[in-house]
């Protein structure tokens, strides 16, 4: 949470002040920069139904559950690997 704040606020603060009054490492947050930008395909491929499922739920007044979400997401095209809606509710 803070090196997202760090990585929102960075061109208007210098990320050794933001570092010092979050109390956490330079050198940590550019671990975490260069760790976000390398995503595996694997994660990549997760994130774009998780986000779905989410939008879903929350259209639905949050309301549908699981294997609902599982069953209309697996019908479109290429949403057939989501399996773990639940996880996400």
């Amino acid at each position: 949470m803070r090196y997202a704040f760090m990585q929102k606020h960075r061109h208007e603060f210098s990320i050794k002040v933001m570092a010092k009054v979050l109390s956490v490492s330079r050198s940590g947050f550019y671990d975490w920069v260069s760790r976000s930008a390398d995503q595996s395909k694997r994660q990549q491929y997760r994130m774009q139904p998780d986000g779905l499922v989410q939008q879903r739920f929350i259209a639905s007044n949050e309301r549908s559950g699981a294997p609902r979400l599982t069953r209309e997401l697996a019908s479109e095209a290429g949403l057939s690997h989501i399996n773990h809606p639940k996880s996400l509710l």
